[in-house]
């Protein structure tokens, strides 16, 4: 007669091994018995028990199924292979092969038995993973559970600027050093990316500060990073947390360059009312761009000149000095050649530019402006990508790359 073997699913219970059948616990009295069930006892009726105290047999009752043996020995490499994957640091696929392997060799009874490596890749990772103290990857924003450990930086200060969990989370980091140039930076660029944020989040927002050399020359050294915030969405109420948390943290800005966001753009104003905001230029002319797009008329546009310059001087508006800007309009309405998709797009350029009670005229021009584009972030958002290696990281690779900029 076989030994009682008891080994761990992969459920974390127990299962009971003997005479090639595979027992479930039932229960255990106050005599510290042990009452198993048949694994077979839902599949195929199996009424097969098992009695059991100390690691010794007391009784064992007939089974409709037939003894596996194959399968109790699968599922004894498996438990020595996730007790291998926890205590030692070897490869799990050589660990995998090295418990699985020989079994392979025992015939066609063991090899359908056998799981392939893919089936219980991630189940093997997971256990070695959790055996570290690296928690899994959470489902959503609300499952990340941030410790001391995960934003300490190496001065020994947090990088964790705020954790906003009303309604939707936010996470904002910064270190010592970015928030001292948030409360005392004057210009700032903001823009998010949605291939770098990790899944549980919707965006990465980033903030970036110009720090000047001399500020009575106005010349500045570089453009740096200082605010990294994810967020779950990109309304109203979400970027309302964000700037209240910033103006709490010290933000106090002469101007900001972004694009034509109309949620963040309300929410800045609504907290910083002197504010100075300047729109992309870029996105200015992109906007204008896809409306010629949309219109069909790029073959136009490509072919007939007047009606590319007509185009081209609404796009030059934003140069001109603010208070000249309704006469440079007259200007081009009075030269315009007669098309009605060209009318179309003038109308397009008169309610999303002229007549915007958001984003008016002051927010997309850019006359004597120093900074007319918001291109610099979307360049360190790619370079920043690159670094990743992999659109949509997980939260912890993310972090640690945020930390190390």
């Amino acid at each position: 007669m076989d030994a009682l073997e008891i080994i761990e699913t992969s459920k974390t219970k127990d299962c009971a091994i003997f005479d090639g059948h595979q027992y479930r616990l039932h229960r255990i009295n106050k005599q510290n018995i042990c009452s198993w069930l048949c694994i077979k006892e839902k599949t195929l009726n199996c009424r097969g028990t098992l009695k059991s105290k100390d690691g010794k047999v007391l009784d064992v009752s007939n089974h409709v199924c037939k003894p596996d043996v194959p399968a109790s020995e699968v599922a004894k490499q498996l438990c020595v292979m996730k007790k291998r994957v926890r205590e030692e640091d070897q490869p799990v696929s050589k660990i995998y092969l090295k418990e699985m392997g020989p079994l392979f060799n025992r015939g066609y009874d063991y090899i359908e038995k056998i799981p392939i490596f893919p089936a219980v890749r991630s189940q093997l990772y997971r256990i070695r993973r959790k055996e570290r103290g690296a928690a899994l990857e959470p489902k959503n924003s609300q499952d990340i559970l941030i410790t001391d450990s995960d934003v300490i930086m190496e001065d020994g200060s947090s990088f964790l600027l705020a954790d906003e969990d009303s309604g939707s989370r936010i996470l904002v980091f910064a270190s010592t050093k970015g928030r001292d140039i948030l409360k005392t930076g004057q210009h700032f660029f903001m823009d998010g990316t949605f291939k770098s944020c990790c899944l549980q989040f919707y965006q990465l927002y980033t903030i970036h500060a110009e720090l000047r050399k001399n500020e009575e020359a106005d010349i500045y050294i570089t453009i740096v990073p200082i605010i990294f915030a994810l967020l779950t969405r990109k309304n109203r109420d979400t970027y309302s947390k964000l700037f209240t948390v910033l103006k709490q943290a010290g933000l106090n800005p002469s101007s900001i360059t972004m694009d034509f966001e109309v949620a963040a753009i309300v929410e800045l104003e609504r907290n910083f009312p002197l504010l100075n905001i300047v729109g992309c230029n870029f996105h200015f002319n992109q906007c204008l761009w896809r409306q010629v797009q949309s219109l069909g008329l790029v073959q136009v546009y490509k072919e007939n000149e007047e009606i590319r310059l007509h185009i081209r001087m609404c796009t030059a508006l934003a140069h001109l000095p603010e208070a000249d800007i309704d006469e440079g309009w007259l200007c081009i309405q009075e030269t315009s050649p007669q098309h009605a998709k060209l009318q179309e797009f003038f109308d397009y350029f008169v309610k999303e530019w002229l007549e915007n009670s958001i984003i008016t005229t002051r927010i997309w021009n850019c006359y004597r402006q120093q900074h007319r584009t918001n291109k610099v972030i979307e360049g360190w958002h790619n370079k920043f990508q690159t670094i990743l290696n992999k659109r949509h990281p997980k939260f912890r690779n993310l972090l640690q790359a945020l930390k190390d900029e």
